[in-house]
């Protein structure tokens, strides 16, 4: 049901995709899935050709701090220094991201929705991953958050979790504009 309200409001607010956005579009998702593949694969230098270095971001370096590194001292990162600490940027939670993603979904939609509901049915923790394709931008992002459609107790309560990836589409590029997180 969530999904099928996430795809109205998507067409409402995105309209449907035109045939002249048809031949971008599928060079768009070209792109995201060389992205997916080289996530997927742990292909470090392919994933740090879709960032442009070096890169003025507090959310990265915090990113890095919350994987239990040290702090970083840097005001930006150089393309040495992300493949440094790619697998505290690229964690396992976002390459679950990239395993969860259906392209071919976003070839005649604006947004991808999909929720991960635990195996265990007292597990409390679920995923939401998102995709929105806005003009020129991606939105990437997941969610790891409480269910509210069983009982728990006080300390049954997981701790809610997001990240938001911004890529910019611009001359036959996907490029990496920037993240946030929310805790």
């Amino acid at each position: 049901m969530k999904q099928i309200l996430f795809t109205f409001l998507g067409f409402l607010f995105f309209g449907p995709i035109t045939k002249a956005q048809d031949s971008d579009r599928a060079a768009l998702i070209r792109q995201l899935q060389v992205l997916k593949t080289a996530v997927l694969k742990g292909d470090k230098p392919a994933v740090a050709n879709f960032f442009v270095f070096p890169i003025k971001g507090e959310r990265l370096k915090s990113k890095i701090e919350l994987s239990g590194k040290q702090s970083i001292k840097i005001k930006t990162l150089d393309r040495k220094q992300f493949l440094q600490h790619y697998n505290s940027i690229i964690s396992p939670e976002l390459t679950d991201f990239f395993r969860q993603l259906e392209l071919e979904k976003l070839t005649d939609q604006q947004e991808w929705v999909k929720e991960i509901m635990p195996k265990r049915a007292k597990a409390f923790c679920y995923r939401t991953y998102e995709v929105i394709i806005l003009e020129n931008r991606v939105e990437l992002a997941f969610f790891i958050n409480t269910r509210h459609d069983i009982q728990l107790s006080d300390a049954d309560y997981c701790e809610e979790y997001a990240e938001f990836w911004q890529f910019e589409w611009k001359g036959g590029q996907l490029r990496f504009r920037s993240m946030d997180i929310a805790e």
